[in-house]
């Protein structure tokens, strides 16, 4: 397979912020918007999408691949083992009397807040007295008028 490498401007999730521009934290964040990197496999699939997508998975090694795929020019098409792989990076640690407490969320909260703002942002709710669901609905609530286009879930 290859990757391929492309630059984009969030125009969307700049577009999405408009409505929230008074708020303060969103217009920081709408000042900070820039240029992303994106890695695709074969052109195409994003690599944090490598759980499904059968089309990149079930290659026979040595041989031609029988899909079609927006080869680069001199590719032989044919593939030594699957481009993708669905085990995903798990770590395992124990919660411990001293842990404050844990966020839990999709992409849609950590691909516009940082973890030591979202940390800081818990922290001060949980000693406003909000309970953990108020947090978690604030922080979605914050994730999509920082112009998340991801799913958001957080726990």
């Amino acid at each position: 397979g290859w990757i391929t490498e492309e630059r984009e401007l969030y125009m969307g999730r700049l577009h999405r912020m408009a409505n929230h521009l008074n708020n303060p934290l969103v217009l920081s964040h709408a000042q900070q918007v820039d240029w992303v990197v994106i890695h695709r496999i074969c052109g195409e699939l994003s690599v944090s999408r490598s759980i499904g997508d059968p089309d990149y998975k079930n290659f026979k090694p040595g041989e031609k691949v029988k899909a079609y795929f927006s080869w680069p020019d001199g590719h032989n098409q044919i593939y030594m083992a699957d481009l993708v792989i669905p085990d995903p990076e798990c770590r395992s640690r124990d919660i411990m009397p001293e842990d404050e407490f844990l966020i839990i969320a999709s992409d849609g909260l950590w691909d516009v807040i940082s973890t030591a703002e979202a940390v800081v942002m818990a922290r001060n709710m949980f000693s406003e007295g909000k309970t953990p669901s108020e947090v978690s609905e604030e922080l979605a609530n914050l994730s999509i008028q920082l112009g998340s286009s991801d799913n958001v879930t957080i726990v």
